[in-house]
């Protein structure tokens, strides 16, 4: 939704009708990378907790497994983005490089630079976490009070690369570790303040939006400070409220599904969940040459265009993680599945 909206957004004026709608799903989207994030802390967590982790086998297991297809991959879209360039002398291996170090080969690769640091603390994070088990709102409120901290440390000493950089997603990861502890305590807790969970994700959600509706549209820039916390916010709320959703009610229609023999569709999730990596990496690609082909002049249509950038980035996606996972060596640019 992010990344194809945000190809839509850029071919449009901001008054034209369509852009509002385009606009508010992209600002409704930005809870993706602290959602991914809640969940590793989560399934790392509800994998671990109950075993003794050995470090480097550990590291070796995740770090190999994810690293190997982000060079590659780093590599591919590095010489995407420069093929004009190619033979030139500023196209140095340092720049390759500092690329991968920092995620910056393309847009969406920083998502591993982010969890490959998580990867390197969560044993000891579990270590610590683990302590808190029966003082679970102490663990929270210390959580919260570290992440606010470091917003208020960020808004003085602002770096041009902290989108990535640990601190500013500790919150949601520490909270995905406070759920994958007692899943089932985490599901309770919430199920019983269901009211309240829904109102506080409603009122995050507005403020955000009404925050980034001034600032993109309106053209008044509010204070950074105000734009930090309602962001951590809703993403911290929308990480529960779309973990809370499904386990009361999709588990149900699901299970309705299969006894009806609608399999197709859970054949479907199933089919997202296990190429999702592989989706994530190659996704960009596909949508830098359909965004070409079939961008809003050529089709006279930025409705019909979103919509079919949407569809061919995943469904073609899908179709090249299946044969990848078949070619000689294509298991080294999707990723092993868990």
């Amino acid at each position: 939704m992010i990344h194809t909206t945000a190809l839509a957004l850029g071919t449009l004026t901001k008054g034209a009708p369509v852009f509002y709608p385009l606009f508010l799903l992209n600002r409704v989207a930005q809870f993706a990378v602290p959602l991914f994030v809640f969940i590793s802390g989560l399934a790392l967590t509800y994998g671990y907790a109950a075993r003794r982790i050995e470090y480097l086998a550990f590291l070796r297991k995740r770090v190999i497994s994810v690293t190997v297809p982000y060079l590659l991959w780093s590599l591919i879209y590095f010489l995407r983005a420069n093929l004009p360039n190619l033979g030139s002398p500023s196209l140095s291996l340092p720049l390759l490089v500092k690329g991968i170090v920092i995620g910056s080969t393309y847009y969406h690769l920083y998502f591993i630079i982010i969890i490959l640091q998580f990867y390197l603390v969560f044993p000891f994070l579990l270590s610590l976490v683990t302590r808190f088990r029966s003082r679970r709102t102490l663990a929270v409120a210390l959580i919260v009070a570290a992440h606010v901290g470091y917003l208020l440390f960020s808004q003085r000493f602002y770096f041009r690369y902290n989108d990535r950089f640990l601190p500013t997603y500790f919150l949601f990861f520490g909270l995905g570790m406070l759920a994958g502890l007692d899943i089932d305590g985490f599901r309770r807790f919430l199920t019983r303040r269901l009211r309240g969970v829904v109102a506080a994700f409603g009122m995050s959600l507005s403020a955000y939006l009404a925050l980034s509706f001034a600032d993109q549209v309106l053209g008044w820039t509010p204070p950074n400070l105000w734009f930090s916390l309602a962001w951590v916010g809703y993403s911290a709320l929308a990480g529960v409220f779309f973990y809370l959703i499904p386990a009361l009610a999709f588990n149900f229609h699901l299970s309705q599904l299969r006894r009806r023999r609608w399999t197709s569709f859970s054949g479907l999730l199933e089919t997202l969940g296990r190429d999702s990596f592989a989706i994530y990496l190659m996704h960009p690609l596909i949508l830098s040459v359909s965004g070409a082909l079939l961008s809003p002049s050529k089709l006279a249509s930025t409705t019909l265009s979103f919509a079919l950038n949407v569809f061919l980035s995943i469904g073609l996606s899908v179709l090249a993680t299946r044969f990848l996972r078949r070619a000689p060596y294509g298991r080294y640019l999707i990723g092993r599945v868990n």
